[in-house]
């Protein structure tokens, strides 16, 4: 049995169980993320029947308005082992559409410093201590199992 009290969560590696999530708050404390959903897919077309369609791969990201360079590099260290890793696999608690929330096995980029020769970067530095507009960004987000709806505490899953 566990109890989910409405953040965001992760844990290195696929298909980890629920107890095993660390909530991001661990690492980021001063606020929680903007989450954005996990996407339908990544290109969307019409079809000739004149729906939409969704292809490719799902995408999220979570994004901070400013954190510690500490705080980023325990995270990295913690999930991904190094900053040399280019793209770790993580499952996550993370927002499907409105308070719904689920379980998902992902890949998490490792942020790299928007510069002019890498304007997609994750976040610009700021200070010496401090960064800001951290988007932490996942790729191939599979949905894989349980979820909860609202942000109440002690949601059973």
């Amino acid at each position: 049995m566990t109890f989910w009290n409405g953040s965001l969560q992760i844990a290195a590696g696929h298909n980890m169980p629920p107890g095993s999530l660390v909530p991001v708050e661990t690492w980021f404390s001063n606020i929680p993320p903007r989450a954005q959903p996990i996407s339908k897919g990544a290109v969307a077309s019409l079809t000739a029947s004149g729906k939409r369609r969704f292809d490719g791969d799902k995408r999220m990201q979570w994004g901070y308005a400013i954190v510690d360079y500490a705080d980023l590099d325990q995270f990295i260290i913690d999930i991904a082992g190094s900053w040399e890793n280019e793209n770790t696999e993580v499952t996550v608690m993370t927002l499907v559409r409105g308070a719904t929330y689920a379980t998902a096995n992902a890949s998490l980029y490792t942020p790299t410093e928007r510069t002019d020769d890498n304007p997609q970067g994750e976040y610009e530095p700021d200070t010496s201590f401090k960064i800001t507009g951290l988007r932490l960004r996942f790729c191939n987000v599979e949905r894989t199992g349980a979820f909860s709806s609202g942000f109440s505490v002690g949601y059973e899953i």
